[in-house]
């Protein structure tokens, strides 16, 4: 009895820490399915292959203002090349929206 506890906590754990990462945190290593930008505001989206970020904006496409954010147009331009190349990314998503979208803090691309 006392090892299934262990077994189901276990799995309660591995469960719970892929979701969270899923949801808010590092996304992972993702491939990017699309980029664009807005042209009368700025936003600009990447779409994964997995939905993240909070539940009450959680999607697919993650989304920041070009314009308005410190280092906005260096991100877009370094996800063009990484998409361009090939190259997956890892998001780190934060708690808080753009809009009715996820937004992130960083984000990096995996090179080999």
């Amino acid at each position: 009895m006392k090892f299934t506890k262990y077994i189901y906590i276990a799995l309660l754990v591995i469960f719970s820490s892929s979701s969270y990462s899923a949801s808010t945190g590092a996304t992972g290593w993702r491939e990017i399915s699309e980029i664009g930008c807005h042209l009368g505001d700025g936003t600009c989206y990447v779409t994964l292959d997995i939905p993240v970020g909070p539940s009450n904006c959680n999607s697919s496409s993650i989304r920041w203002n070009k314009d308005h954010s410190d280092s906005g147009k260096e991100t877009l331009s370094l996800l063009i090349a990484a998409s361009a190349a090939g190259k997956k990314v890892n998001f780190y998503v934060s708690g808080n929206c753009y809009g009715n979208f996820p937004t992130f803090l960083y984000m990096s691309v995996k090179m080999k």
